[in-house]
């Protein structure tokens, strides 16, 4: 749940009309909604517009299944954060191959659960809301400033021989800090053209 050192978001979304992201998240008593907000902050930065979600988990494993209520919860954080569309992984559970037995929507029988019957009720909120749900924009006064190079060289080199802390650490300590604060904040990186939006800027 960090900035990728292998891929520069802000150059890989440059080519494309629309960011996408996957975003995995832990669930029950775990659930603090921060990952979601990151990672949704992150997409909507690199376009300042709004992104797609095209994963985020249905069920996935025990420890990930829902409350009742969460799924919902989630779906909307996502839109909260810009998001014009939520996919799960994935529509049932796979019978074979790497993910054999990874949760989705639907079980191996196929048949509808507590978290197909929530996610239908999400669809038809979706539906009945989508006037006011789509293309929604929040405007930050606040950014966090990252840079892959700093990542690559920091992971490269470490902090010192000693410390096992690494960027990203740093990273969501700062970003986690402004979300418990209820600060809304952009993640940026040095080719932005300009900071002038930005009343304050974080850099890790």
């Amino acid at each position: 749940y960090g900035i990728q050192g292998d891929v520069d978001h802000f150059a890989a979304s440059k080519p494309f009309d629309i960011t996408s992201v996957d975003i995995y998240h832990p669930s029950q008593d775990d659930l603090t909604g921060i990952e979601i907000s990151f990672g949704g902050d992150v997409a909507r930065s690199t376009k300042q517009s709004n992104y797609l979600v095209l994963e985020t988990e249905a069920q996935a494993f025990w420890h990930w299944v829902p409350y009742p209520g969460q799924l919902r919860l989630q779906a909307f954080s996502h839109l909260a954060s810009g998001a014009n569309m939520v996919a799960y992984w994935h529509w049932h559970s796979l019978h074979n191959s790497l993910e054999t037995y990874w949760k989705g929507l639907l079980s191996h029988d196929f048949e509808p659960n507590p978290v197909y019957n929530e996610a239908k009720t999400i669809g038809r909120d979706f539906a009945r809301l989508s006037p006011q749900l789509v293309n929604l924009k929040k405007k930050n006064r606040v950014a966090v400033l990252f840079s892959n190079e700093a990542l690559t060289s920091i992971k490269w080199f470490g902090f010192n021989f000693t410390s096992d802390k690494n960027y990203n650490d740093v990273v969501r300590w700062m970003y986690d800090e402004l979300y418990k604060m209820n600060i809304g904040c952009d993640l940026i990186d040095p080719s932005v053209e300009s900071y002038a939006e930005y009343d304050v800027l974080v850099v890790p």
